[in-house]
């Protein structure tokens, strides 16, 4: 995929890496902000982030838990 800053970077299976599940539920929490994808260090204010509901969020899934391509 391209980055729009960092340029050509490849893609491989994050939800058996926990750097990747962690950030990822982290902005899901609202914790971090999604940051821009052409400008280094700039928060992309266009993604919003909500929720309802005080669940946990799981981040011991796997792979194997996640549905396969379409």
């Amino acid at each position: 995929m391209e980055h729009g800053v960092l340029g050509r970077r490849w893609a491989y299976d994050g939800c058996q890496d926990a750097v990747p599940v962690g950030q990822s539920a982290a902005l899901i929490k609202g914790r971090v902000q999604a940051q821009d994808q052409n400008l280094s260090d700039v928060p992309d204010r266009e993604v919003v982030v909500t929720g309802t509901g005080d669940g946990s969020l799981p981040t011991d899934f796997t792979a194997a838990d996640a549905p396969g391509p379409r």
